[in-house]
């Protein structure tokens, strides 16, 4: 049994389980679970019931982890409300913590540990990558600094999200990576001091790649996209609005270098981004432990699906 951890409004979730049989796989949303989802503990096991159907932890032969969101109930919140929502969590995450971590893509807690940029680079650059010129500061003068010794210029993308979410939805703002000069650094130097922020120097970039990395299957994806005669800067912008992608394989030792860099910290899924300048040289970016992919695969460039499906239903001891 597949069990795809999310939320109800998941559309990548949607996808995926579009790709297999109800009897194969449930899907559990944490936002509708009240209401939902029993539990019973004894002496025979622990069960889930979900949609008529019971579940022990044993018999889930993958989890994949994807957006689960907090537990939430229509009730009004009060104190006996929130003794009862934990009383609720514990009995959830202890059904959980029952499901040995090697049959989770990927366990959270090593999610948690591979999201952090600043380490990424560090850890990428020892391993062999070549990363551009980095600093991450909420130092006006270093910024400045930074700025004034980069041939190429620099740009600035947020450290943990590039996404606002406001009160009113259609108001939500998407910060994308931003090229800035001198003049734009004084422009903005109060708004530099109040929030540290990831300055890189720009690569003169010929195309982005998107790798996906699932167990020991990868899928390298080249996207191309033209503003103003040059590589489009993020590559993201207007929701990939005519960017061309192509299939393509890593260079030998890109792609072990990749295997190393995602097993070393404990994960079974990641996308990566890098960009190749225009002498091929790979300039790795990032690391999203829990990132998008379905997009790719319904431009019909990947089977990340299939890949996702095959290692969920391996049962790995």
């Amino acid at each position: 049994m597949i069990v795809i951890l999310t939320s109800s409004e998941d559309v990548t979730a949607d996808y995926l389980c579009s790709k297999v049989s109800g009897a194969e796989c449930v899907r559990l949303n944490t936002d509708r679970l009240l209401g939902h989802a029993t539990f019973e503990f004894d002496e025979s096991g622990f069960r889930l019931g979900i949609n008529s159907i019971e579940i022990l932890p044993e018999q889930v032969s993958g989890l994949l982890y994807r957006r689960p969101s907090p537990l939430v109930s229509i009730e009004r919140l009060n104190t006996e409300f929130e003794f009862s929502l934990n009383e609720w969590h514990e009995l959830f995450e202890g059904w959980l913590a029952m499901i040995p971590k090697q049959r989770w893509i990927s366990h959270p807690g090593n999610i948690l540990r591979a999201n952090h940029k600043v380490e990424q680079l560090f850890r990428a650059k020892a391993m062999g990558f070549k990363v551009p010129e980095t600093i991450a500061t909420s130092s006006f003068d270093r910024v400045l600094s930074f700025c004034k010794k980069s041939k190429s210029g620099i740009i600035a993308k947020p450290l943990y999200s590039g996404y606002l979410q406001r009160e009113n939805p259609s108001e939500d703002t998407v910060i994308y990576t931003t090229a800035l000069t001198e003049d734009d650094l004084r422009q903005y130097e109060m708004s530099l001091r109040s929030c540290p922020t990831l300055f890189q120097e720009r690569i003169d970039k010929h195309y982005d790649v998107r790798v996906t990395v699932v167990d020991n299957e990868i899928f390298a994806v080249r996207m191309e996209a033209m503003d103003e005669g040059h590589q489009r800067l993020d590559i993201r912008r207007d929701n990939f609005a005519g960017v061309h992608h192509t299939p393509i394989e890593c260079p030998d030792h890109i792609r072990s270098t990749i295997n190393t860099f995602v097993r070393s910290y404990g994960i079974r899924f990641g996308a990566l981004d890098f960009v190749i300048d225009h002498w091929d040289q790979w300039y790795f970016l990032e690391l999203n432990p829990n990132g998008q992919w379905a997009w790719m695969d319904q431009l019909g460039v990947s089977d990340i699906s299939s890949a996702l499906l095959n290692s969920l239903k391996n049962d790995r001891n």
